[in-house]
Order: structure tokens, then sequence, then C-alpha cells
């Protein structure tokens, strides 16, 4: 990922490895690097362990053999999916929030519109 914010900039790679322990515990660390705009290069580690519901835990047991896919695989799938997902719904705010911003709303017709697509409720 890259990003660039007036005088800030910097890339960012990351990597995630997952492990299942007893009863469930899943293990996650994260290790990321980034470059500053300046060249300076800095470096984060972080793990986490969380305790995942018994249905949960067997689901994703059971996905990893159904899929022949790793757990560690999974989880760093399931951690990369969601992020982007939130990724993706934060810049769809702050760009709703920025034409907000500049007056830019829907018309009534437009609306109307939208709103005919779509069976009422009784």
């Amino acid at each position: 990922m890259h990003c660039d914010y007036d005088r800030l900039s910097y890339s960012f790679g990351a990597s995630l490895a997952a492990t299942v322990g007893v009863a469930g515990a899943v293990t996650i660390a994260f290790s990321a690097a980034y470059r500053t705009h300046g060249g300076e290069k800095s470096a984060m580690s972080n793990t986490v362990t969380i305790d995942l519901e018994d249905d949960a835990g067997r689901a994703l047991d059971r996905l990893a053999q159904q899929t022949n896919r790793s757990v560690d695989a999974l989880v760093n799938q399931a951690v990369r999916d969601y992020l982007n997902l939130q990724e993706w719904q934060w810049r769809k705010i702050e760009a709703g929030i920025a034409a907000a911003e500049r007056g830019e709303f829907a018309t009534e017709e437009e609306l109307d519109r939208i709103a005919g697509k779509y069976p009422t409720r009784r």
C-alpha cells in the first residue's frame, strides 16, 4: 500500500501468521515495515491471541481440512479481507462526508427515482 498525505508519504508492507493453540486459542503474529517519505525505515510487530468460540474453532478446523489449506492461511485471508472491507468502507464514508461538505446532495427527484426501484413493505 502506498499513501500520500500532503507532505507525508510512506510505503507499507505487512505479513500475518496465525497458529491455533490449545482450546481454540488463535495466536496472530503481525509484522510490518514501512518507509517514510524521507527514506527512513521503521518496523513494528504485534502478536495477538484470541480465544475463538467453540463453534468458530471447529468451523475453522473443518474449513482448513475441506480446502486443504492451513489454519494460518485461512486466518491470514480472513484478516486481509476484513481490513480491505473496512478500508473500502472508510474511503466511501470520507468521500460522502466530503461531498456533503461541498453541498453535493441528491435532489428530491433522484431520491424518488431510487426509492421507486424498491417495493414498499406493508
